[in-house]
């Protein structure tokens, strides 16, 4: 979902700064790059004749949409070298999956997966630490979500054991 999210933002900015409708952004030139070396692209006949907006389309509607978060690392690139245009993307981003995980979180440990929350870069970072300053308990990373699925499941069981949950969480093996 965050992957999808920041890569999505990522291609309406650069076809904001392409079409002299948004601010340049050090994103345009990663992101043509790698709209321009797409498989789905490379296939049309015309591929070298579009324009790079032209060309972002295509690849865009080529693809499910999930497909966009392959775009989101060139965002946190371009924020740590101080793109503005980045860096309020990866901001919106965080302030977005804390405000999220505040209206789903009940207490108790914090389960966090998926690219953005669990990476090793200045995002997933950011992410795990505004999480923690925003919910007052550390994320725990974990690289399949199923783990959060199995304890919120023991969590609502009435039979359960209630501290079988937290166990669960805490015994996961960490990202």
């Amino acid at each position: 979902g965050s992957a999808f999210w920041i890569g999505a933002a990522a291609a309406r900015a650069v076809l904001a700064d392409l079409d002299g409708a948004g601010p340049s952004t050090a994103l345009r030139s990663p992101v043509v790059a790698a709209i321009r070396a797409d498989e789905q692209l490379l296939r049309r006949d015309d591929h070298a004749v579009l324009t790079d907006a032209e060309a972002i389309e295509a690849v865009v509607y080529a693809h499910p949409p999930a497909w966009l978060g392959i775009l989101a690392p060139y965002v946190e690139t371009a924020a740590a070298q101080g793109d503005p245009v980045a860096g309020e993307i990866a901001d919106e981003a965080v302030r977005a999956l804390v405000a999220c995980a505040g209206r789903a979180h009940e207490g108790g440990p914090l389960v966090v997966t998926g690219a953005v929350a669990t990476g090793d870069g200045p995002l997933g970072r950011r992410v795990r630490e505004a999480l923690d300053s925003a919910l007052g308990t550390a994320p725990i990373a974990v690289a399949d979500g199923s783990v959060g699925a199995a304890a919120l499941a023991l969590r609502a069981a009435p039979e359960a054991d209630a501290a079988a949950a937290e166990r669960l969480v805490r015994n996961a093996r960490s990202v």
